[in-house]
């Protein structure tokens, strides 16, 4: 139950953690104050109840103290022989005694403004900590502990630079320099001495940059600056400080940094969906190199916060799947050695562990988990068994890029890069078997790998290539037989992805093919899209393709539709939706619309990420069809499924998703759509809007409006169908809809032998109004809705897909 609780809370607190930027103007007050009454009522709960973790690797759960509300970053202390947490929590500043780390006490607890983020640090006897809720810096003398918890406290804001709140800080604790990041008046760093714990003196400020988060080494600080890049400033002058070297972070979000002990080497986190922890080389100041990085393994879209280095090893937070342990002694091939999960929920959003501190000197570590509280555990720090080399053709060594490399049973997989290279490994030393496949070659299977803790096993291999064969055939009309020039067949494997267009006879031709299993598709405009897989070998017979007349795309292909419009970001784009989420509700789909060909549709902005990073911005971004000739169908409806995704922001969501369907002469809007939380079916029978033409057009307009909100629209499953009037009543092994004009009853036929008939009724804006299921054959009568209008009646039969329309007077 506690977990449902807390997944509950998280839904609510995910907006208000929102992306840790520095603009927070956006949080919600109302749903701060929301959010504190609903841990009031639910905190003797979730105090009975517990938390404990969900899985875990090399790492031991010691203690856990729950509290009430959030909690943000946690540092720890030795002090006075006795070893502490400092904890950042939404409503004040919170020490704990975790000398017992069975039983950790809360010793001191400073009430302040509320904020979910808020940092402390520890030094020489006193804790530090600043907060975006205001208020300056906090300084608590530690001294009296453990004897007395009654603690002296002083608000330090600024002596020339007057300042309230800040992001982040870091104390250099050899130089006695406090660092004070992202303050209200200097968004860079403020450098201050604190030779005298209770009494900073200003020393400098770098101001180039907004800094999220910093390390300080002596005259050296390491700047994350989120978009802006990581870096390298020379404070050895405090007064004056200078840029040594910067770069960019793998997606553009440098949240936090930290050197090596040598600062030969630097780890980044990017705080993004499926963002990563990345290496990099510092042995040249003009040319960083990127070493390695990695993203968690277990979970797919989850978002790295702070990651820190000690003796070889990274300890990272992971929000949502807790803790991890990198072993990082050979920066090249950084290895999962160990994991802790702290909360209950999964995937990607800004909730559960926020910090960790392994620099305790028992060697336990401090997690600090948004929902769940404080964690104590104790890591047995492994050395990967690793596993490295190069794999090159055989005959004159050629290096071979995008090899597939598998270990058996540890579920690890890697991939060649461009000079042939592989470097992987595991914490768990063993005998293996290692595959190594790609399209084009013969596989490779070695048995009895032996892997060692603390040692790199090489393995060179070389492939010998496959020899290529070829496959042709040709695409013409069902029933005709008429070839179909520029038809795309489109041929995918695990290896390649093929394409080829049909010529003026229909053929097409590869003379340089490779055996494998394949997924072909075959479109063209104009006709209906052919799927099929196929195992292809030598000899196989040549593979030739018909295709019904008819209007549909599943986008599998680009068949030609067009983007404009006046939106800077977030414009339609054919690709696999990947998903977005916003509020605990998918924002941008993760996937297109079932059972259809391929696994592509038409998205506005799909690049990932966080909701509004790649939504509709600040104008309407326009999808058209290619022209359609409909002048040889009797009553041509349109039909599609869609998505509608339109919600935060600042009052009412106001943005839209029009349709509109143009005839070469005029245009005309047919709906504007409705939000949906899944994939959604939609229709509509052309000649109620306009004449039918042979220069037919469907416009499908998603518009970001005044004030912003986030928006996501996504078109997939586009067809024409022939609609059913009273003249279809008769046709064999149709469904009937009748009378038609209706106002009180109507009726369905469906054929003899038909079972599991599912029905779904339709109000012309997209509406659902009705849904039967499991119907047999025979009349069906039903109400007729209560409001006038057009409707659409589909049905689903031994899986084809029927549309009607019902005019309901």
């Amino acid at each position: 139950m506690i977990r449902d609780i807390i997944a509950w809370i998280g839904v609510i607190a995910t907006t208000t953690q929102a992306n840790e930027k520095r603009s927070f103007a956006g949080l919600e007050l109302n749903r701060m104050k929301s959010l504190i009454r609903i841990f009031a009522l639910v905190a003797p709960l979730l105090l009975s109840l517990g938390a404990s973790a969900q899985n875990a690797l090399n790492i031991t759960q010691l203690g856990h103290l729950l509290y009430a509300q959030n909690l943000s970053e946690v540092r720890g202390a030795e002090h006075n022989g006795r070893e502490y947490a400092l904890v950042g929590v939404q409503n004040g500043f919170s020490i704990v005694d975790v000398e017992d780390p069975a039983n950790p006490t809360e010793v001191f607890f400073e009430q302040g403004p509320s904020s979910i983020w808020r940092d402390p640090f520890y030094y020489n006897g006193h804790a530090y900590c600043v907060t975006e809720g205001g208020g300056g810096l906090l300084i608590v003398d530690m001294s009296p502990l453990p004897a007395s918890t009654n603690l002296t406290t002083t608000l330090y804001t600024g002596q020339n630079i007057t300042w309230s709140s800040a992001h982040n800080m870091f104390i250099d604790t050899e130089n006695d320099k406090a660092y004070i990041f992202g303050s209200n008046t200097v968004e860079g760093a403020i450098i201050l001495d604190i030779s005298n714990p209770i009494a900073p003196v200003e020393l400098g400020v770098w101001n180039d940059h907004y800094i999220h988060d910093g390390f300080v080494r002596g005259d050296t600080l390491w700047a994350s600056c989120l978009e802006a890049g990581t870096f390298v400033v020379d404070v050895s002058n405090p007064s004056n400080p200078v840029v040594l070297t910067s770069w960019d972070t793998p997606s553009e979000f440098g949240h936090n940094v930290w050197p090596s002990d040598d600062n030969a080497f630097c780890y980044t986190t990017d705080e993004v969906e499926s963002g990563y922890v990345t290496a990099y080389d510092m042995a040249n100041y003009q040319n960083i190199v990127e070493a390695d990085k990695a993203n968690h393994p277990l979970s797919e879209n989850v978002i790295p916060h702070n990651t820190h280095f000690i003796n070889d090893y990274v300890v990272t937070s992971h929000y949502r799947d807790g803790l991890t342990i990198h072993d990082v002694s050979d920066p090249y091939n950084m290895v999962l050695t160990g994991y802790f999960d702290s909360s209950p929920l999964s995937g990607g959003g800004f909730n559960g562990a926020w910090g960790a501190w392994p620099y305790l000197p028992s060697g336990n570590i401090l997690i600090a988990d948004i929902e769940e509280g404080l964690f104590v555990v104790g890591a047995t720090y492994k050395r990967a068994a690793r596993l490295e080399g190069t794999v090159t053709e055989f005959g004159n060594n050629s290096p071979i890029n995008d090899v597939l490399i598998e270990v058996s049973t540890v579920n690890l997989t890697e991939n060649s890069n461009l000079f042939g290279n592989y470097a992987t490994g595991t914490e768990a030393a063993g005998t293996y078997t290692v595959t190594f496949t790609k399209g084009g070659f013969i596989p490779v299977t070695i048995n009895n790998v032996e892997l060692i803790n603390g040692q790199t096993t090489v393995l060179n291999v070389d492939m010998v290539p496959e020899v290529p064969f070829s496959i042709g055939g040709t695409v013409s009309e069902l029933g005709t037989g008429n070839a179909i020039e520029g038809a795309s067949v489109h041929f995918t494997s695990q290896f390649f992805d093929l394409d080829y267009e049909s010529d003026a006879n229909g053929e097409y031709l590869d003379t340089t093919f490779f055996a494998g299993q394949y997924e072909v598709i075959v479109t063209a405009w104009g006709y209906v899209t052919e799927c099929t897989s196929i195992d292809l070998t030598e000899g196989t017979p040549d593979l030739d393709f018909e295709l019904a007349r008819g209007y549909y795309d599943d986008f599998a292909t680009d068949l030609g539709w067009a983007v404009t419009g006046s939106a800077p970001a977030g414009v339609w784009e054919r690709g696999i939706p990947v998903e977005t989420i916003f509020d605990g509700s998918v924002c941008n789909p993760g996937e297109d619309i079932s059972d259809d060909c391929g696994e592509e549709a038409y998205i506005t902005g799909n690049g990932g990420g966080n909701a509004g990073t790649d939504d509709v911005d600040d104008g309407v971004t326009i999808l058209r069809s290619p022209l359609m000739d409909l002048t040889s169908y009797t009553n041509p409806t349109i039909q599609f499924d869609y998505w509608f995704f339109n919600a935060g922001g600042s009052g009412s969501p106001n943005d839209s998703y029009v349709v509109k369907v143009n005839n070469g002469s005029s245009t005309a809007t047919i709906a504007n759509l409705p939000t949906t939380t899944d994939w959604e079916p939609y229709g509509f029978t052309v000649s109620d809007f306009v004449s039918i033409t042979d220069q037919m057009q469907l416009i499908v307009e998603v518009a970001d409006a005044d004030p912003g909100h986030l928006v996501e629209g996504g078109l997939d499953n586009f067809q024409v169908q022939e609609g059913l009037g009273m003249e279809d009543a008769d046709m064999v092994g149709r469904i009937s809809v009748y009378p038609n004009p209706s106002s009180d009853v109507f009726n369905v036929m469906i054929p003899v032998g038909s079972e599991n008939v599912m029905m779904r009724l339709y109000s012309v804006t997209g509406s659902l109004v009705m849904e039967e299921n499991n119907l047999t054959s025979g009349q069906k009568s039903f109400q007729t809705p209560a409001q006038p209008g057009v409707y659409i009646c589909e049905f689903f039969v031994e899986g084809n897909r029927q549309v009607s329309r019902l005019v309901v007077q």
